[in-house]
């Protein structure tokens, strides 16, 4: 009978040295586990920040083409609008050079005068002033332009 008593006591052993294995093999594997699963996220959270400022950077650059074509048109309407000017500059000098003087008065008659806005100063301020816009104030009667 102690014959059996130490085979049984000699299994439960080996059972439990063999799950007390188990259990340790699992404990030290764990950790190795926990660093390979924080590599494979530190990874995938890597690829998500270099895709975040792929995207801002793409966005940056269309906001920096729109902003470059706004000052494009604003140079090109200031030279527009300072040719305009230099043109209504010169018809005005033209029209002070071309002055006629006005014919003394005659005794007894009215007053001559002379148009109030000359031809060409008129041609020449028709332009400026008048802005075009995309939302058909051109094609308003010329009352509301």
């Amino acid at each position: 009978m102690i014959g059996a008593l130490e085979a049984i006591k000699a299994g439960v052993c080996l059972i439990l040295g063999a799950a007390l294995g188990w259990v340790a093999s699992s404990l030290i594997a764990l950790p190795a586990a926990r660093e390979q699963g924080a590599q494979t996220e530190r990874i995938v959270w890597q690829q998500a920040q270099r895709d975040a400022e792929a995207k801002a950077e793409a966005d940056r650059q269309a906001a920096q083409t729109k902003i470059d074509a706004i000052e494009r048109d604003y140079h090109q309407r200031e030279a527009d609008r300072a040719a305009r000017m230099s043109a209504l500059e010169a018809a005005l000098e033209q029209e002070q050079a071309d002055a006629v003087q006005s014919p003394p008065a005659v005794v007894g008659s009215a007053p001559a005068c002379r148009p109030a806005v000359p031809k060409r100063l008129r041609d020449a301020l028709d332009g400026i002033g008048r802005a075009t816009s995309s939302n058909g104030a051109a094609n308003a009667p010329a009352g509301l332009r």
